[in-house]
């Protein structure tokens, strides 16, 4: 699952990946992603922005780790801010700094996915 609320952003991702093989669900934001997740079978991991308005991807980061049926889906959040605080966010399992490369976002997810959560990452 990809949510980012960058239209451009997150449809180049989604494109890039699925032309990766990747089956991918993508919202724009941490509101609209728990409404995607509710329909659907849980993902294998979530690439997750943090810098979204309404609802910060550490809000919906926060959230998802109190639910029982998502808590356990390895996360990887997107930062343009890796040198800051958003270097380190608690509950992501691994950061992708912005800009990344196609090979980053592969290599985090697919380490996410072999791994599962708690290996915490940095592509």
């Amino acid at each position: 699952m990809v949510i980012d609320d960058d239209d451009d952003l997150r449809e180049t991702i989604c494109e890039l990946l699925a032309d990766e093989g990747i089956e991918l669900l993508a919202a724009r934001s941490g509101r609209e992603a728990p409404q995607l997740l509710a329909q659907e079978a849980p993902p294998d991991a979530i690439l997750l922005d943090l810098g979204m308005p309404a609802m910060t991807g550490e809000e919906f980061l926060a959230r998802l780790r109190q639910n029982d049926d998502w808590q356990t889906i390895p996360v990887a959040v997107m930062s343009g801010y890796a040198s800051s605080r958003y270097a380190y966010v608690p509950d992501a399992d691994a950061v992708v700094p912005k800009p990344f490369s196609l090979v980053g976002v592969n290599d985090a997810l697919a380490k996410l996915c072999r791994e599962g959560r708690r290996k915490r990452a940095i592509a």
